[in-house]
């Protein structure tokens, strides 16, 4: 990645401004070079720490930021405001460099889409609808049900040099609500979510208006509706719920209850293989197959627990059907994985071969997941896990459950 403080040449094509640094060529990091200064991590820690006062995109692809911070020099106060711009941004956003300041940028970005799509959408249009930020853009509910998804990239433009930067793509003023339509995709709405989940726990139309007027704020300011509406319900379910819903008895296959499991990884947004992987190795190993006493008469597909409010004593955990089960093992497990797995690990482009077992996801959750061993002689319970996730690699079973996870995807609360 070069970074070069700009001088003679203008960061922003002929808009002439304070102080100016150009963020490119992201692949392409030349070591002790003296056009390298400041680097790039010292940029993204200037970015993290100050306060964004604009952000947008130019030509589709290059971040403008203007960022405001406040200096003290001999008890005097003084302001400083800098202007950044990242080259190809909507391409690397992803970079591992720029994680730090990725999500600050994207809140910045749909607080702006937001507020631009309600002065460009016509009210009759935009009626009592809800717009809802998502990973890449904006989802528009509008109040005849239709949904309306509206690329990040295709929204947004910083707006002190819109008249003076030649716009490619973005908003200016020859934005219409045909170039709205042009780029959207049909999306559910949370309603019809909310609906589908309700009827996965076995929920009547009442206790989903329960659900819905005591999550409502929290479901319709949600970045992502589907996974804050899994916890919504699943939180009212707990809550009061529990054990007054019957036990179905789990007759599901094992490619059924992993189909399940993948599918919520997903809602989750978790798409590290390894992570999944581990995923299913613990739900093979805590059921046995789906075979064990817990996984069919409680539908825990996971060894989850819970204290009883009743008794105050921890039980193994009852769940309504596998479906349920599935969410709450995933989001019990994705809980656990962020809080033990060193965050340099949480990484998707870690090669996991060239590291020791004593280095794995399941060796950094041991201590959570199994508290004691019932037989000093046995293995510990990461050597197991371990053991039955390089088995599932080696037959690339991701595979095979992705696109029955797919298909259940495609039925679910039907």
């Amino acid at each position: 990645m070069i970074i070069q403080k700009v001088t003679s040449i203008d960061a922003f094509n002929g808009v002439k401004s304070g102080n100016e640094w150009l963020v490119s060529d992201i692949d392409n990091l030349i070591p002790n070079s003296r056009n390298i200064e400041p680097t790039m991590n010292m940029i993204v820690d200037y970015i993290k720490k100050s306060k964004i006062e604009d952000v947008g995109y130019r030509n589709g692809k290059d971040l403008c930021i203007r960022i405001r911070t406040i200096t003290y020099s001999y008890g005097v106060a003084r302001e400083i405001i800098d202007r950044i711009v990242i080259k190809d941004y909507s391409n690397i956003k992803n970079d591992p460099v720029l994680q730090p300041i990725e999500r600050k940028i994207r809140l910045k970005l749909y607080a702006k889409i937001k507020k631009r799509l309600k002065e460009l959408l016509p009210k009759v249009l935009v009626g009592t609808g809800v717009i809802v930020a998502i990973a890449g853009g904006v989802k528009l509910y509008t109040s005849d049900g239709k949904a309306y998804g509206v690329p990040e990239e295709e929204s947004s433009i910083t707006s002190e040099y819109e008249d003076e930067v030649e716009i490619e793509s973005g908003i200016d003023s020859s934005f219409s609500i045909d170039k709205i339509r042009n780029n959207t995709k049909v999306v559910k709405p949370p309603m019809d979510i909310l609906r589908d989940y309700c009827s996965i726990y076995g929920f009547d139309e009442d206790c989903m208006n329960q659900v819905y007027k005591e999550y409502r704020d929290t479901i319709l300011n949600s970045n992502n509706p589907e996974e804050t509406i899994m916890k919504c319900v699943y939180e009212f379910y707990t809550e009061n719920l529990y054990k007054k819903i019957p036990t179905q008895y789990n007759i599901n296959t094992e490619d059924e209850m992993e189909s399940f499991i993948i599918n919520y990884a997903n809602v989750l947004g978790i798409d590290d293989d390894e992570v999944l992987y581990t995923m299913l190795a613990v739900h093979e190993l805590e059921t046995g197959h789906g075979e064990s006493t817990l996984c069919l008469e409680r539908n825990n597909l996971g060894g989850n627990i819970i204290t009883n409010q009743t008794t105050k004593e921890v039980e193994f955990q009852y769940y309504p059907n596998a479906e349920v089960g599935a969410m709450d093992f995933v989001m019990d497990f994705y809980r656990i994985y962020k809080q033990t797995v060193p965050n340099e690990l949480q990484d998707s482009s870690i090669d996991w071969s060239r590291l020791p077992v004593t280095e794995s996801i399941e060796y950094y959750m041991n201590p959570t997941y199994c508290t004691e061993k019932m037989n000093p002689d046995d293995p510990e319970w990461y050597e197991i896990v371990s053991d039955i996730k390089q088995r599932l690699k080696s037959i690339n079973r991701l595979d095979e459950v992705r696109p029955m996870a797919e298909e259940y995807n495609n039925s679910k609360g039907k």
